[in-house]
């Protein structure tokens, strides 16, 4: 397990919480690696003293949250450039991490585009996506326990991708920890309509049985083609992070065509189909709506990490060729966006007292330009739920009875 800590002052708070998590994942049992990423010079005397400064301070929040493991400060000048660095180089043959907690930044809207930790956290998340490495996101880290807390109610998972059972797994691990050893697991499978509810939810309960996990499960039938025009609308206009969005009311009211029942069709949508649809996307595919990569491969195919991604001046020609690419983007952002207030409102009224909602992350985009609208989609889901756990699988995870 790799813990990644940001080294901003204000965040000593949530690196504790980010090892007090780390223990509860393995029950302090394991080898975890803490590692920073320090901005200076490596040339400099007194850069490297703070570093070796940091490490023991690491160290000590490490003891004092019952972790085992090493820790690890890297000096550099630019740190978005030394994360893959981190990732690649920590560990030791199969001592090697395969998964990588995250911290969310709580900051990232009031702070905008200035704050550096915003760049660090999508860049972190982009690379260890890259990198093949299963990414665990806490959100609401001051409102996670520590290890001497105890809570009881339920943990929620939110299954959208069926990832090979990864977000189960780590809900049981959680719960083999004293502190949510009294919480029982919820899995609320998200299914198309043209799934046999029925089915998948007497599979799942099969498959669970099988691995020993003893978890409620209930089938949730999402239309990624139509919606409640009004309450969707109302609750889109209400998000503060939408409303942000530069004339996107309007563009909504271009985007979406009602019809006489009351619900809304979304024109360009490749989701919209007839009843007799033919073609169905693989069961176990990532959702178009709910993954950012397609979209800014084809917006952005010059850059593809933050650091390359620069504004540049574009003649007339370039200018009239990429609106209809900025239209379609937008039209693609904002279904993005209506989806996910049309899912949160689905977890609000069956999840609304869980204590930790675990939800699959979307692939992250692979440009600077969709970095805020990928923000705003993750926290428009997740609005309304004090305690959030991201996690994106490498796509390589077996879940089995002898796991």
């Amino acid at each position: 397990l790799l813990v990644l800590v940001n080294l901003e002052a204000y965040q000593d708070v949530q690196n504790n919480k980010l090892m007090h998590f780390a223990n509860q994942l393995k029950k302090g049992r394991g080898l975890t690696i803490v590692a920073a990423v320090m901005n200076g010079n490596i040339l400099h005397e007194k850069d490297r003293k703070a570093a070796e400064l940091l490490k023991a301070s690491l160290k000590e929040a490490m003891k004092a949250a019952k972790v085992k493991g090493f820790t690890e400060v890297v000096i550099s000048a630019y740190i978005p450039r030394n994360i893959d660095t981190v990732l690649q180089c920590v560990g030791m043959a199969s001592l090697r991490p395969n998964t990588v907690v995250i911290g969310w930044p709580e900051n990232w809207y009031s702070n905008g585009r200035n704050d550096t930790e915003y760049y660090n956290f999508f860049e972190a998340v982009c690379k260890a996506c890259s990198a093949e490495k299963c990414v665990l996101i806490p959100k609401g880290l001051l409102m996670f326990p520590e290890i001497g807390d105890q809570i009881s109610g339920t943990i929620d998972i939110w299954w959208i991708i069926h990832d090979g059972g990864l977000l189960i797994f780590i809900s049981y691990l959680l719960t083999q920890h004293r502190v949510w050893r009294s919480c029982k697991i919820r899995l609320f499978a998200i299914a198309h309509s043209y799934d046999n509810s029925a089915i998948l939810k007497e599979e799942l309960k099969k498959w669970l049985y099988h691995q020993c996990i003893d978890a409620e499960v209930e089938v949730v039938e999402i239309s990624c083609v139509t919606e409640n025009n009004q309450k969707a609308a109302q609750s889109l206009n209400n998000s503060q992070f939408v409303n942000q969005a530069a004339d996107l009311e309007t563009e909504v009211s271009e985007i979406a065509k009602p019809e006489k029942n009351g619900k809304v069709i979304f024109a360009n949508d490749s989701y919209v189909s007839d009843e007799n649809q033919e073609n169905v996307e693989d069961e176990n595919a990532e959702p178009e709506w709910f993954a950012y990569d397609d979209v800014d491969e084809k917006s952005n195919t010059t850059s593809s990490s933050v650091e390359k991604t620069l504004p540049v001046q574009h003649g007339k020609e370039e200018n009239s060729s990429s609106s209809a690419v900025d239209s379609k983007l937008l039209k693609s952002n904002v279904r993005k966006l209506k989806m996910a207030v049309q899912l949160n409102k689905l977890m609000r009224e069956k999840s609304s007292t869980c204590r930790l909602l675990v939800i699959n992350l979307p692939k992250p985009p692979k440009s600077k330009d969709g970095i805020q609208k990928y923000m705003e989609h993750l926290q428009v889901l997740t609005e309304g739920f004090i305690r959030v756990l991201f996690v994106r699988g490498s796509g390589e995870e077996l879940v089995t009875a002898c796991t």
